[in-house]
């Protein structure tokens, strides 16, 4: 199946553990909330939130963007790089006004990664390419420092209206 899809996504992220990645597409909009203690996916609807206990680590598998959040290392594993395996360093760029620095790995899997970091090691740039030419990229368009807390408590999420979800 082919998807082209074009949205926008906003992540507020606190790594390692805290994030929301809010996603808007033509079709949908929701959030998904990951926290040490819980995660949730939330339905964005005027007027309401509906949300939904996911799994404890189940955050990231809600999202096609699942590599915005996910460690390099794990990333690794997954493609099949070896522990200590080849990053190579592709150059320098300049994204959402910031310089980054630019990495890209291919494991056993002939999947490819490439990722770009500023200096203070904020994800601005990431891409997954597959054999059958599948490939999702995220670039940041805007940066700003900190983020507000109540973007990424769950405490947000439990005022509104949650179900459970067996996983």
């Amino acid at each position: 199946a082919l998807c082209n899809r074009s949205g926008t996504v906003a992540l507020a992220w606190n790594p390692p553990k805290r994030w929301r990645m809010d996603l808007v597409t033509a079709e949908d909009a929701f959030a998904v909330v990951a926290t040490p203690s819980a995660s949730f996916r939330c339905r964005v609807q005027p007027r309401s939130e509906r949300c939904i206990r996911l799994s404890p680590n189940g955050a990231a598998a809600e999202t096609a963007f699942a590599p915005l959040v996910t460690e390099p290392e794990r990333i690794l594993e997954r493609i099949g790089v070896s522990k200590g395996g080849p990053v190579i360093r592709t150059g320098t760029r300049t994204i959402a006004r910031s310089s980054a620095k630019c990495f890209s790995a291919t494991g056993s899997s002939q999947v490819s990664e490439v990722w770009c970091f500023s200096d203070e090691g904020l994800l601005l740039f990431a891409s997954t390419s597959t054999p059958d030419g599948t490939r999702m990229t995220a670039e940041a368009t805007r940066v700003s420092p900190g983020i507000p807390n109540h973007g990424l408590l769950e405490d947000q999420v439990s005022r509104e209206t949650v179900d459970s979800r067996d996983d």
